[in-house]
């Protein structure tokens, strides 16, 4: 297995002054931290799955099987997250909360749309798995849900539009959740692996499933992503 690094923005700054221009955070920065980082082909696999038991956490990749996943999993490439918390394996991170030590503050569906088609390897999405946890996340600093708009399914379909776009062919997303419905579009993705993350009692398993994006987002296929659906 190809041993991986995980720095974030800052180590790029730091170490590769040539290929980032200023100091400021900008996505002008992300983009050449991007050049700086070889593109990682990730295989189509034939479907695996899997179930190991976990004591519940609030911090989703402190669970030992998902940090064990992940570890077999990020071999290379381009690596964002979007809702990065407390996390640092993504090179560039971003999370609603000030509170977090990320990149970027940003509304998750905006921080995706700034990347360019096709710029980006590998997409950690750990999104709020309810309607009422989105609702618990922007109260938590001070915002609304814009009168339940952004507790509907578009919530989530949205924000796979944009990791549908911004993927390479070869990239994955490892999405989490209380489903295995993955990037929930099989004609770009395969499913190459789910892990089933039991916490016993009342509570519901956490879903850990690696989507591999298999072919380039058309015209026809981006009108079949309007159909996405948890």
């Amino acid at each position: 297995m190809t041993n991986v690094h995980f720095y974030d923005l800052r180590f790029y700054h730091q170490e590769w002054e040539s290929c980032i221009f200023g100091k400021s955070v900008d996505f002008e920065s992300i983009m050449a931290v991007w050049q700086c980082i070889e593109p990682y082909n990730y295989p189509v696999e034939a479907l695996q799955m899997d179930r190991v038991w976990s004591m519940p956490n609030k911090n989703t990749f402190n669970m030992k099987p998902v940090a064990d996943l992940l570890k077999e999993e990020l071999r290379g490439g381009f690596i964002i997250d979007p809702f990065a918390n407390r996390n640092r394996y993504g090179h560039i991170t971003n999370d609603l909360n000030q509170k977090y030590d990320t990149n970027f503050h940003m509304d998750a569906l905006e921080f995706l749309e700034q990347f360019p088609d096709g710029s980006v390897d590998v997409v950690l999405f750990d999104p709020p798995y309810s309607a009422r946890q989105i609702k618990e996340a922007y109260e938590s600093v001070g915002l609304d849900t814009q009168g339940g708009v952004l507790t509907r399914a578009s919530y989530w379909s949205n924000m796979k539009k944009e990791i549908a776009r911004i993927l390479r062919v070869g990239g994955k997303a490892i999405s989490f959740g209380w489903n295995s419905g993955g990037m929930s579009n099989k004609e770009l993705f395969h499913i190459n692996r789910i892990r089933l993350v039991p916490h016993g009692g009342a509570h519901n398993d956490t879903i850990v499933t690696i989507s591999v994006k298999v072919i380039e987002l058309t015209e026809d296929s981006e009108a079949e992503q309007i159909e996405l659906s948890l």
